[in-house]
C-alpha cells in the first residue's frame, strides 16, 4: 500500500509537470485559452484560441482611456458611464449568456471605479497576450501565488489592439500623477 501511494504520488507530479509544460507552450504561442473573452473582445468563432474585437463595446474601452488621459478619476469615469447608461462588463456578459466570475449578475449592474481601474491597468488592450501571472503553490493545492512581472509571458500582436501603446502609457502616466 505504501509503495502504491508512492507511485501514485510520483505519477501525479509527473502529470502535473507535463500539463504545466503544455500550458506554457500555448502561452508562448500567444494562444487565448480562457473562457469568455475579456471586455472589448470576443472569442473568434472560427478559432477558439484567437480573440477578435467586439465592436459593440470596443469604443467604450477607448472612451475610458480618453477620459483618464483628460484627467478624470476612475470614479468620475464610472459615474459618467452610468449616467450615459452604458452597460457594465458584468451585465454585458450576462446579456450575452455568460456567467461573470462564476456568478449570476444582478438586474442593476453598474460601473464601479474598480472596474474602470481594472480596464485601465490591463495591457492586453494594446494587442498583447499576457499570461502566467500566477501559478499554483504546489501539486495538491488550489492556492495560487502571484508571479513577478519579469516572469510573465507576454506575446505582442496576438490580437487587434483597442488602444495604442502610446495611449495606454499616457493613461498610466495620468493615473500615476493623480495618486
Amino acid at each position: 500500500l505504501a509503495l502504491r501511494n508512492l507511485i501514485n504520488g510520483l505519477y501525479s507530479k509527473d502529470l502535473s509537470m507535463k500539463i504545466k509544460s503544455s500550458n506554457r507552450t500555448r502561452n508562448r504561442r500567444g494562444e487565448y485559452w480562457g473562457g469568455a473573452a475579456f471586455y472589448g473582445y470576443k472569442v473568434d468563432p472560427k478559432d477558439k484560441h484567437k480573440l477578435i474585437l467586439d465592436d459593440e463595446v470596443a469604443d467604450v474601452v477607448v472612451k475610458i482611456f480618453r477620459a483618464c488621459i483628460e484627467g478624470k478619476s476612475a470614479s468620475q469615469i464610472a459615474k459618467q458611464l452610468n449616467d450615459e447608461e452604458i452597460i457594465s462588463p458584468a451585465k454585458y456578459k450576462h446579456l450575452k449568456g455568460a456567467l461573470y466570475n462564476g456568478r449570476i449578475v444582478d438586474e442593476s449592474s453598474i460601473w464601479t471605479a474598480t472596474t474602470v481601474i481594472r480596464i485601465l491597468k490591463d495591457e492586453r488592450y494594446t494587442g498583447k497576450m499576457i499570461t502566467h501571472k500566477r501559478e499554483a503553490d504546489g501539486v495538491n493545492t488550489r492556492k495560487m501565488r502571484a508571479l513577478p512581472e519579469d516572469e510573465w509571458i507576454v506575446v505582442p500582436n496576438t490580437h487587434q489592439p483597442i488602444v495604442s501603446q502610446e495611449m495606454f502609457d499616457e493613461a498610466k502616466k495620468a493615473r500615476a500623477s493623480r495618486v
